[in-house]
């Protein structure tokens, strides 16, 4: 296991939440879900791996699978608040790269966020926010997210459980061999401007 005692980051201390409270576990796991969707910038995977250490894979599996799409159902809501909040308050020049999406309904808006959903790593915050600036319905975004959600979240549980199996020294083999890749990367690309 990756969870060594003593270790403190955002996997155990999870992980020993869902231990203290295990009638309260699911509850605390969906309601985890929906603050990482809303603030959008924190990554699920931490997540996701509490979720299928504690429950197991398949119900792991199922349980970020909900709180996904809860969050994204939340999300969308209160962006959709936040913006005509933004509009009524004649904050237009905040929300102007929005007018492009405004118009989009139906089955174009359908297609958008299920293509959007699909994309290996594109941050579900984004989608969830353009979704908010169209003129989307929220049993269109529900129904795109749900299906488009399914395989983004699949691959992400089976990559933290493939971490929860490996040992501690291929962590840092793979974490060296990303940092490497990072490093070489900016350089490249600092060097073609």
């Amino acid at each position: 296991m990756i969870f060594r005692k003593g270790e403190r980051n955002l996997d155990t201390i999870l992980i020993e939440w869902l231990q203290q409270h295990p009638s309260l576990a699911i509850g605390i796991s969906l309601l985890a879900n929906v603050v990482i969707s809303v603030f959008a910038i924190i990554p699920s995977f931490f997540l996701t791996t509490a979720n299928i250490a504690f429950f197991g894979f398949e119900q792991g599996l199922f349980l970020s699978f909900a709180g996904e799409v809860l969050g994204a159902i939340v999300s969308f809501y209160l962006y959709k608040k936040g913006i005509l909040l933004l509009k009524e308050r004649g904050k237009t020049k905040y929300v102007k790269w929005f007018k492009r999406f405004e118009q989009l309904k139906g089955i174009k808006a359908f297609g958008l966020v299920l293509g959007l959903r699909l994309l290996p790593l594109m941050p579900s915050g984004l989608v969830t926010l353009l979704a908010a600036t169209s003129s989307m319905g929220a049993l269109s975004f529900f129904a795109a997210s749900a299906i488009g959600k399914i395989p983004a979240v699949a691959f992400e549980a089976f990559g933290a459980n493939q971490l929860l199996l490996v040992n501690e020294n291929m962590i840092w083999l793979v974490t060296a061999i990303a940092l490497v890749l990072i490093f070489v990367s900016v350089r490249v690309s600092s060097h073609s401007k």
